[in-house]
């Protein structure tokens, strides 16, 4: 994957993380921006697993 891309899944794993535990605290149109901004990143995460689980 690109080094680009695992920063960002970086990223989302982390807002995931402020989701569940600070959820009254949280802005949903940055929440919706940066979803639909690293969504092409999930898609390559579950495309490079999915070749890999293919292999196996």
């Amino acid at each position: 994957m690109a080094p680009a891309c695992v920063r960002r899944l970086v990223v989302t794993i982390r807002l995931r993380n402020l989701l569940v535990d600070r959820c009254w605290a949280i802005d949903d149109e940055r929440v919706h921006k940066g979803v639909r901004k690293d969504f092409i990143c999930v898609e390559e995460l579950l495309s490079v697993v999915c070749r890999r689980l293919a292999v196996m």
